[in-house]
């Protein structure tokens, strides 16, 4: 992996070989540091949010009432409910395991994790564990090889960044990409009850709906899944969004477009990365409070630009992405 690069005519740093390489410290400490000294009242943000556990059982039983009226439903019929309603209901279980993660949603540790794999009832992927344990690495080591799991590793790149086919089949596998990249992750998963637990209780769900609604109602969940974070689905764009470099040396991009409406706000992802223990509902309050450190950033507004500018002409391209050494990641950490 190249870690080296080369500074344009305006002194910015360009990617040559893989990656840009920084030696700075994550950007994220700095800012959060920042911002805390210069609005205190920022801190008024932090806490949790157990209304939050409220959508996830009404998203839930949501998609399982459209699981139920599709059962008999052609499969074309359930290839578009899931593209156009399933993938938004999934991606949004899919932030409130985000929020379960970062034990946003309830005190209590166990509480958060029950809420996590109540999430992934309608997801048919028992995935909660997995995400809570690599997750808060990303945070933690964002940028470095090997141990920030939202990297793309190299076979990635030299597999899939080959042109418009194979961004689009970089996009569509995401899901699959997503759950194999913590396999190879150092300090990878450990076999534990709660592990066990998630695999066991969400596999057998699926058996039941199987034989109580059959296929077609799993079918309509299993897309809604994979056009949530994948599938080429706009808000698939969203991967491409959090930390592809659209120019300048700016590790998290935010997106204001209108599918924060949908998928609460996760677009807001300077504002999560800067203060993580804020919880969905509040991270726009963040921006307003302190303008000044976002509005110079930045942004993107149109997920399906965003996708079609990723796919078609190559941009970003999939090597589009800061990286720093195991060190730097470690040095100015913050507590808020």
């Amino acid at each position: 992996m190249a870690l080296v690069t080369e500074v344009d005519e305006v002194g910015r740093a360009q990617p040559v070989g893989d990656f840009v390489h920084t030696d700075g410290m994550i950007s994220h400490r700095v800012r959060a540091k920042q911002i805390l000294r210069s609005h205190p009242e920022a801190r008024a943000l932090i806490g949790r949010n157990p209304w939050t556990f409220g959508i996830v059982v009404a998203t839930t039983v949501l998609q399982f009432a459209i699981a139920f009226a599709v059962k008999d439903a052609p499969w074309w019929l359930v290839l578009i409910l899931a593209y156009a309603i399933g993938a938004f209901a999934n991606h949004a279980l899919f932030v409130m395991v985000h929020e379960c993660t970062h034990r946003l949603v309830f005190k209590s540790l166990a509480a958060n994790r029950l809420a996590g794999i109540l999430c992934n009832v309608a997801q048919l992927v028992p995935s909660f564990t997995s995400f809570e344990r690599h997750h808060l690495r990303h945070h933690t080591y964002l940028g470095v090889p090997g141990y920030d799991p939202d990297l793309p590793p190299d076979w990635e790149i030299n597999l899939f960044n080959r042109g418009p086919v194979g961004r689009a089949a970089w996009i569509f596998l995401m899901p699959f990409l997503q759950a194999a990249r913590p396999l190879v992750m150092k300090g990878g998963n450990v076999l534990d009850f709660w592990i066990v637990f998630n695999v066991v209780a969400i596999f057998a769900i699926d058996i039941v709906i199987y034989f109580t609604m059959g296929g077609m109602a799993l079918l309509y969940l299993a897309l809604s899944t994979l056009f949530s974070i994948g599938g080429l689905h706009p808000i698939s764009a969203r991967w491409i969004q959090e930390h592809f470099l659209i120019g300048e040396e700016q590790e998290t991009t935010s997106y204001y477009g209108v599918c924060n409406a949908l998928d609460l706000n996760m677009g807001y992802h300077n504002e999560h990365h800067d203060l993580p223990t804020v919880p969905w509902n509040r991270l726009p309050e963040l921006t307003r409070i302190a303008p000044e450190f976002y509005r110079t950033l930045a942004v993107h507004g149109s997920y399906t630009r965003l996708l079609w500018s990723f796919v078609i002409e190559g941009s970003p391209a999939l090597n589009a992405r800061l990286v720093r050494l195991l060190e730097d990641a470690r040095s100015g950490a913050t507590r808020t």
